[in-house]
């Protein structure tokens, strides 16, 4: 019976440590995504110097979530189209 448990501790161990490891690598990786959002916000070319500056504190304050908005709205529509497949 003892070895149950500790199988079981075990178990619970190494679920709680991928749980904690997945928590910082997202945690990481939302950093690096504000950061490089708030590097391409600072060289990119807007219409007015109030948009960048907005964009730039929204970006600072909202960290990850805001660089999913941005990248969304601001970066990817510089991204050309795709070609529209011919179905002939």
């Amino acid at each position: 019976m003892e070895a149950a448990g500790a199988a079981a501790f075990g178990l619970f161990f190494m679920a709680y440590f991928g749980f904690i490891v997945t928590i910082i690598v997202v945690g990481w990786a939302g950093y690096v995504a504000a950061a490089l959002a708030i590097y391409d916000c600072a060289q990119r070319e807007f219409e007015s110097p109030q948009t960048r500056a907005a964009w730039c504190v929204v970006l600072f304050i909202g960290q990850w979530l805001s660089a999913i908005i941005y990248y969304f709205a601001i970066y990817r529509p510089n991204i050309p189209p795709r070609a529209d497949a011919h179905w002939e």
